[in-house]
């Protein structure tokens, strides 16, 4: 594991994302008790203050090859919006489903393609678990809402190379299933482990889906893998009760979080998934107390964040 360091002056970072070229994006504050702000790493420059969209805050969520960054920033006025960045143009305000709405991005694919969410349709821009809708954003036609499954909301994750995107939408039993949205055939039901919710993280390019589902018994959720042929795969737990998945690589790989059996204390650890070798535990950076895998590229190299007994987390590269 490697730690990505802070933004000048700050205290934390997290990692959210990680593209085939080893930059990662993530969130760091710029000074002790500062707001929050989007960042960029790469190896030759280090962690890069991505800024916002006139106010205070921003997050990234996403990076895609060209390293081209998505997330939500705050406006001059207050309003929370959807972004994107790219190093020619640097922070680009995407709008909203209409009036006066906020959105945030949750992934982008490698032709600049953003998918996310966009929050209090029918009424002012207020909490971020108002009314949503999903949405996928091109250059040539903006902001498209992506529709539900059941008429009443839907959250939007990741987008892959090919436009599809995964989420997740209330189902007629109640709760949330995982979708996978096409332009040819709309949004799919992916279904659940048996329980009532299915929460998607990431899409690959062959448009198989990982994510956390819950169980019949007790609720408890575990990591997920998804495929056209073989529907949803429970992939299990680094020996406690809990996992969750946060992405998925074009190999199939799949990284997330997962309990460790130690005693009566169950401690959250990153991990990587392969068809092969099954759940592998990347551990912690020196000393920390627990650790969580955020996303997982081509090379099977894994970002995310390792956590102190007293919650500072710091930024991880981990590498086979």
């Amino acid at each position: 594991m490697t730690d990505l360091g802070t933004l000048p002056g700050g205290t934390y970072s997290s990692a959210s994302a990680i593209n085939a070229r080893g930059q990662v994006t993530g969130t760091a504050n710029s000074t002790a008790g500062g707001a929050s702000h989007a960042f960029r790493w790469t190896a030759s420059g280090g962690m890069q203050d991505l800024g916002t969209l006139g106010g205070t805050y921003s997050s990234a969520s996403a990076i895609n090859t060209r390293g081209q960054v998505a997330g939500g920033a705050d406006t001059a006025p207050g309003a929370r919006h959807a972004f994107r960045w790219t190093a020619s143009g640097g922070m680009q305000d995407l709008g909203t489903l209409g009036g006066s709405s906020c959105s945030e991005a949750t992934g982008i694919n490698a032709l600049g393609q953003v998918t996310g969410n966009a929050f209090g349709l029918d009424a002012a821009c207020g909490p971020m678990d108002s009314p949503r809708h999903a949405f996928r954003w091109t250059a040539s036609g903006g902001m498209q809402d992506l529709g539900t499954l059941n008429g009443t909301w839907s959250s939007a994750s990741a987008i892959n190379e090919r436009g599809q995107v995964t989420g997740y939408a209330g189902a007629a039993d109640g709760g949330g299933h995982a979708f996978r949205w096409t332009a040819s055939g709309g949004m799919q039901d992916l279904g659940t482990l048996g329980g009532s919710y299915s929460f998607p993280a990431g899409i690959n390019a062959r448009g198989q889906v990982a994510g956390s589902a819950t169980s019949p018994a007790g609720g408890t959720s575990h990591a997920f893998r998804w495929t056209a042929s073989g529907g949803m795969q429970d992939l299990g737990t680094l020996g406690g009760t809990y996992s969750g998945a946060s992405a998925i690589n074009e190999w199939g790989q799949v990284a997330g979080g997962a309990d460790t059996a130690g005693g009566t204390v169950l401690i959250n650890h990153a991990f990587r998934w392969t068809a092969s070798g099954g759940m592998q535990d990347l551990g912690t950076l020196g000393g920390d107390y627990g650790s969580s895998a955020s996303a997982i590229n081509a090379r099977g190299q894994v970002a995310g964040y390792s956590s102190t007994p007293d919650g500072t987390t710091h930024a991880f590269l981990w590498t086979p």
